[in-house]
């Protein structure tokens, strides 16, 4: 799954970038932006919001390195600078990226709009996803780690998730009980049958396969609803002797 996105990723930015940047935008987007749409890619998907930013972002980093004739439009350039190097701190923050070799970074893209602000055409570079993507100072891959260990950690009881087993088959299933010393939780059916019994981490690496959905959007089961109607009903019919909650 994380190779897939990487992949559409790379896939998207040849297709926006221009041919050759300036070995700064080039360093900030190889190294840094496309784990950042990568992340957003996995976590929300093409076309989000969050994407959506994420590509104004990039559009306005490129638009930043092009020299402007007149001098008015200089003006206008510069001023949209600081708003830009806000949104890319926050990107850099996203992914937990190194606040030394950011800050080389953006010492770096300094000079670049410096020149561009002159209206002079900064040294360029043909733009060429590097084949092994990775944040020097953070990890994509743990962040993702984190972020699905935290999901299994945190699954409350009652809430109910659905997985798809090696051999296939899918299953849905509700916690039941999660044991405080061995973190093994059990899972059961709308009846109250065992379905499977599995680890936080266990079910974090479901997730993060792909392979199971939390089920938010249900607060209980169609057959408990129908259970609390009848009792509303039974309720209603019987004032005298309200049924036990």
């Amino acid at each position: 799954r994380l190779s897939q996105a990487r992949q559409a990723v790379d896939e998207y930015l040849t297709r926006l970038l221009p041919a050759a940047v300036p070995a700064p935008v080039y360093q900030i987007v190889d190294e840094v932006w496309r784990d950042v749409m990568t992340l957003i890619l996995l976590r929300e998907g093409e076309g989000s919001n969050e994407w959506n930013k994420a590509v104004r972002v990039l559009e306005r980093l490129i638009d930043s390195i092009i020299p402007r004739a007149d001098p008015e439009e200089r003006q206008i350039q510069m001023a949209k600078i600081p708003l830009l190097l806000a949104d890319l701190r926050r990107g850099f923050a996203s992914i937990s990226y190194d606040s030394g070799r950011a800050a080389m970074m953006f010492k770096q893209l300094q000079q670049c709009h410096v020149t561009t602000l002159r209206g002079l055409q900064p040294a360029t570079m043909k733009y060429q996803p590097h084949e092994k993507a990775g944040m020097e100072g953070g990890n994509l891959e743990e962040i993702l780690s984190d972020e699905f260990m935290q999901q299994a950690s945190e699954l409350k009881q009652g809430q109910w998730i659905t997985w798809t087993t090696g051999a296939g088959k899918e299953l849905r299933g509700k916690l039941s009980w999660r044991s405080e010393v061995t973190d093994l939780m059990l899972f059961v059916d709308l009846r109250g049958r065992r379905v499977a019994e599995m680890s936080s981490s266990e079910l974090a690496d479901l997730l993060r396969s792909g392979r199971a959905t939390l089920l938010t959007s249900i607060d209980r089961p169609i057959i408990e609803r129908a259970l609390a109607a009848i009792y509303n009903t039974l309720t209603r019919q019987m004032p005298g002797h309200a049924l036990p909650a």
